[in-house]
């Protein structure tokens, strides 16, 4: 059994929490330490459980928090030998229990194997994971400008897939950004956008090894995107494989997703599962976030 939360996911901090047996691992941790505190509460967790954190790359949102977690609780940093480099709050000041892992090569915590392979994005050596079972795989890729084969090859035959779904051209268009970002974000070393990952999922549902339960979509923008186009755009993916079935959740910055078990998969966290009165016009990210929550 396996179990799966995203704690955090966007532009703000990102961090999510896999758990089997004695083995507790963060993928990421942009989260402050207290930040961390309650989000693992909230799902009935704690974070002296931490074992393990897992690093994708150096930027600050996904690496903010890490250092002082790990050395408030003991956890052991992996993370890879370029991208440990490039990360200056570890090359100055490292902590005791860290270990470096390599791009394509698996490793073991616990009983569970990491698989880290490389994606496209303006870091040194960013990487997704592919972490597994014998009888089940949960994949995480977020941070990603285009789909490359290696990309397609680790997300096969998962059970569980948190999945990038940044943008939606015609909103990062007219987004408050600056031209370079906007041209960042969509380039080749930025980040996914709706239909391409919905393209991707549609692909992956398609084939015969097939076991996908759960797709949880990730590092959704604020400014250049909305919940309920992530929700349709890809929920429309998986209607044309006919795998309705297939648990689709939209993650946010604010509120952690509701703990998904392998055993006992149903998910209902910040699943958008109906228009109703969620609208961009919001007040405040934390009243948008709290009418995204109501959608259960």
């Amino acid at each position: 059994m396996i179990e799966l939360s995203v704690l955090s996911s966007g532009s703000r901090a990102n961090s999510t929490f896999i758990s089997h047996g004695e083995t507790n691992i963060l993928i990421d941790c942009g989260l402050s330490q207290k930040m961390l505190n309650t989000r693992l509460r909230e799902i009935g967790r704690s974070p002296e459980e931490l074992t393990d954190i897992i690093i994708t790359h150096e930027h600050s949102d996904h690496v903010h928090g890490v250092c002082r977690v790990a050395r408030k609780t003991g956890a052991r940093i992996w993370v890879t030998e370029s991208t440990g480099k490039a990360w200056r709050e570890f090359a100055t000041h490292p902590p005791a229990r860290r270990s470096n892992f390599v791009s394509g090569q698996a490793f073991q915590i616990g009983k569970l194997k990491i698989l880290p392979f490389s994606i496209s994005h303006d870091a040194v050596d960013p990487v997704g994971f592919r972490i597994s079972l014998p009888e089940i795989s949960i994949g995480y890729c977020t941070d990603l400008g285009h789909v490359t084969s290696d990309v397609r090859e680790n997300l096969r035959g998962l059970t569980a897939l948190v999945l990038e779904s940044n943008h939606e051209p015609a909103l990062l268009s007219t987004a408050p950004y600056p031209a370079e970002l906007k041209a960042r974000i969509s380039s080749r070393q930025g980040h996914l956008s709706n239909h391409v990952a919905a393209a991707l999922l549609e692909e992956l549902l398609m084939e015969e090894d097939s076991k996908l339960e759960l797709v949880i979509a990730g590092h959704v923008s604020e400014k250049a995107n909305d919940p309920l186009i992530v929700r349709d755009t890809l929920r429309t993916a998986i209607e044309k494989q006919a795998k309705n079935h297939v648990e689709l959740v939209v993650a946010c910055a604010f509120k952690p997703t509701i703990l998904w078990n392998s055993s006992s998969p149903q998910v209902k966290s910040s699943t958008v599962k109906s228009p109703a009165v969620m609208t961009k016009s919001a007040k405040s990210a934390t009243s948008y976030t709290d009418q995204l929550l109501d959608l259960i």
